[in-house]
């Protein structure tokens, strides 16, 4: 959109439209420099160019990582940007968090859920900690290697996701 007159510059299909009667998607785009990343009520994640709306890269939660939603607001997150990574919650124990080459969309690392240690942590602390709350269950981890600190078990469901760096 033109800020000055508010006019459309471009749009861009991300996935199916989603019909209920909120409507519409159920997570915000994420604007990192010239680029856009957008998720889908679907599961598809598309890479933007801001200027153009050109599509850069395409995934899907489902396809390709085998993810899954499990309530009725379907994939509802906004893509979290770390350094040159882009952090999604696919919904499986398997790939709880997916980190791609912001730029490529090529896969760096994947993060099961892992155990919970023996006291309910493994004396993990320190900085570089993503904090999404996907499937039910917030898992912390450190960015940077897909490494899974402390997954508290919460009743409820959920597919939702928010990331908080540290």
């Amino acid at each position: 959109m033109n800020l000055a007159d508010g006019k459309i510059l471009w749009t861009a299909k991300v996935g199916p439209t989603w019909e209920d009667e909120y409507g519409g998607p159920r997570g915000t785009p994420t604007v990192d420099g010239d680029r856009l990343y957008a998720l889908g009520t679907e599961g598809d994640l598309v890479c933007l160019e801001t200027a153009t709306g050109k599509e850069v890269w395409r995934k899907n939660l489902a396809r390709d990582f085998g993810g899954r939603v499990m309530s009725v607001w379907k994939w509802a997150e906004s893509p979290l940007v770390d350094g040159d990574r882009l952090i999604v919650t696919p919904g499986v124990s398997a790939a709880t968090l997916v980190a791609l080459d912001k730029k490529t969309g090529k896969e760096i690392w994947r993060a099961a859920t892992p155990a919970l240690g023996e006291k309910g942590k493994d004396g993990a602390g320190g900085r570089g900690q993503a904090l999404p709350a996907g499937a039910g269950q917030p898992l912390r981890l450190r960015p940077a290697a897909g490494v899974g600190l402390v997954v508290p078990h919460l009743a409820g469901e959920g597919t939702g996701a928010s990331g908080v760096l540290e």
